[in-house]
């Protein structure tokens, strides 16, 4: 589970500790996650184990989404205040609408 505020995002492991993060550090450590999962994805033979992977992968998208959209982006947006900063936060927010 995880708890986000503008700073940091508590997360809570499986095995009960919490632990604070950055979100940038969160981002990086889900992307790594996440390209495990679509690994798992390909080599599971059972439907029902690509299920809970594609559940499990849904799940996963829809936090880290909610990470950029609420955290990363606005704090980048503020930070880059060129017009290729502001035409690569465009970008980066349409690739989120398409997906």
């Amino acid at each position: 589970m995880k708890t986000i505020n503008k700073k940091n995002i508590s997360t809570k492991e499986s095995f009960g500790k919490s632990k604070t993060m950055k979100p940038v550090d969160l981002l990086k450590e889900d992307h790594k996650k996440e390209k495990g999962l679509f690994k798992e994805f390909g080599n599971a033979e059972q439907p029902a184990r690509r299920e809970e992977i594609v559940n499990k992968v849904i799940q996963e998208l829809k936090v880290h989404t909610q990470i950029e959209e609420e955290l990363f982006y606005p704090a980048a947006n503020k930070q880059l205040t060129s017009e290729s900063g502001q035409a690569l936060m465009d970008e980066a927010a349409e690739e989120h609408h398409v997906t």
